[in-house]
């Protein structure tokens, strides 16, 4: 089964098909999914066009108060009003076409007159408007176009390589439009802003224009530099420093992170998101440079082709953790990470002796790998909790 196209490359093709000089409007127009925004998007889109080449548009939503189906039908078999050419937009159509006693429904008869009358596109849009709708295959075979937004996907899909939460298609969409308004937000602040408006793009856009009007974002109470605590207990980890590691831990979750204008944070699925980060992003480039380096590999070299920072401390720490293990551990660890990142999605959350547990078994595996070959097996770490 091929993976849906992002929302946004959907309705970017859409536009694209409606702009420019040559542009031309297709018989009609479904527009599905459960992405209300994107949908919108397109919408507008539409109009637009329809109204700058001749089109009187009509619109009718099923799902308003005062609807009326027979209003919207006369619409799909009459003569415009103003001009020879209509644009009829059937707003939530999926709530009206649907069979009648095994037969077609009013509205479906009244799409298939107007697609016949050739006088201009309908627009379904719907929700729950399939691509096997009656009418959107007599649409697709007139010519008219299919488009379908999902929702964006706010963790990492399970087939993408890189599950760094920062990669997120929610978060990287935040990061595009904010740039779009020549707007200055880093990953971080964008990932934050996420979890405090959840996955609800109109939301995050009107943030991002408050934000381009002059007012602070909007971060669930987290300023933007409050990572350092949760960045600093993902590094002790990565160190496989218990003794620092348990301290930055009772720290941060006694303390929390400093909130925006003063206060602490002290819970909150964006301190563990942010700690997930490091983690994340550690244990990954750690497992690279490791396995690049027991190839014959140079660190620098190696360093760079894994997109490392040229920081002197950032590459001066990593040397340091890849040459405590070998990279099938650095592997292990990239499962550990994987593990937490799941048990922070499925309602249990990740508290203080989860992070415990980590260290106990991070530090282990150092004290394991420094041993004899013959002596691995005399000891387990610490298994966390389940």
């Amino acid at each position: 089964m091929a993976r849906e196209n992002p929302p946004q490359r959907e309705l970017a093709d859409l536009v694209a098909q409606l702009s420019g000089p040559k542009a031309r409007l297709a018989s009609g127009y479904a527009l599905r999914g459960p992405e209300r925004y994107f949908r919108e998007q397109a919408l507008a889109a539409i109009k637009q066009a329809a109204g700058a080449q001749g089109c009187e548009v009509l619109e009718h939503d099923a799902s308003a108060d005062g609807f009326s189906l027979q209003n919207a039908c006369d619409d799909l078999r009459g003569g415009g009003l103003f001009s020879t050419r209509r644009c009829v937009v059937l707003r939530s159509a999926d709530e009206i076409l649907v069979k009648e006693g095994g037969g077609e429904s009013t509205a479906m008869r009244s799409v298939r007159t107007f697609l016949a009358a050739k006088q201009g596109p309908v627009v379904l849009e719907g929700d729950g408007l399939r691509v096997d709708n009656a009418s959107v295959k007599l649409l697709l075979q007139t010519g008219g176009v299919s488009a379908s937004f999902r929702r964006l996907y706010d963790a990492p899909a399970p087939w993408d390589r890189d599950q760094d939460p920062l990669s997120a298609e929610l978060v990287q969409w935040v990061i595009a439009r904010a740039r779009a308004r020549s707007l200055s937000l880093t990953p971080v602040q964008a990932l934050l802003l996420v979890q405090a408006r959840g996955n609800d793009p109109a939301a995050l856009e009107n943030e991002l224009a408050q934000f381009a009007a002059g007012r602070s974002l909007e971060l669930g109470g987290l300023s933007a530099d409050a990572a350092g605590a949760p960045f600093r207990l993902a590094e002790a980890l990565l160190d496989s420093d218990l003794a620092r590691a348990l301290r930055e831990s009772e720290t941060l979750w006694r303390g929390g992170m400093q909130k925006e204008g003063g206060g602490r944070e002290t819970g909150g699925g964006a301190l563990v998101a942010v700690l997930l980060i490091g983690l994340r992003r550690g244990v990954r480039q750690a497992y690279s440079l490791a396995a690049s380096m027991e190839r014959g590999v140079d660190f620098d070299v190696a360093a760079a082709e894994c997109g490392v920072s040229s920081f002197a401390a950032t590459r001066a720490a990593l040397r340091r953790q890849v040459a405590s293990l070998p990279a099938r551990l650095w592997r292990k660890r990239l499962e550990d990470v994987t593990r937490l990142e799941l048990g922070s999605k499925d309602g249990r959350g990740i508290d203080v002796s989860d992070v415990t547990a980590l260290a106990l078994a991070w530090s282990a595996q150092v004290s394991g790998a420094r041993r004899p070959a013959s002596k691995l097996g005399a000891s387990s770490p610490p298994r966390m909790r389940t």
